[in-house]
């Protein structure tokens, strides 16, 4: 599980609510080299989990702390990995587990 912090009241978190599937993708473009996950995402609600994210500074965002109604933590579970190192690619299925 992957977890990513965002604005409950963004747009992204309306697209998600209609449509879950997402890509998250990351790149080191200076030496081609990146990596997607592709998958599902759905919305944390357990406060240990929430606060376990949580990181120091982020009242900026969510004035109120993990209790900030504006506080979603997206949970990503990856079914898709692609990925390229320079010329060389990769492409795999992913099977969830536990």
């Amino acid at each position: 599980m992957y977890g990513l912090s965002t604005n409950t009241s963004s747009e992204k978190v309306r697209h998600l609510r209609h449509d879950p599937r997402v890509a998250l993708y990351y790149c080191l473009p200076e030496q081609t080299h990146g990596v997607m996950l592709g998958g599902q995402a759905s919305f944390v609600v357990e406060p240990d989990l929430k606060r376990a994210i949580w990181q120091p500074g982020w009242e900026i965002y969510f004035p109120t702390g993990t209790e900030d109604p504006d506080y979603t933590i997206l949970q990503l579970l990856p079914s898709r990995i692609r990925g390229w190192l320079g010329d060389r690619s990769f492409d795999a299925r992913l099977e969830a587990t536990g």
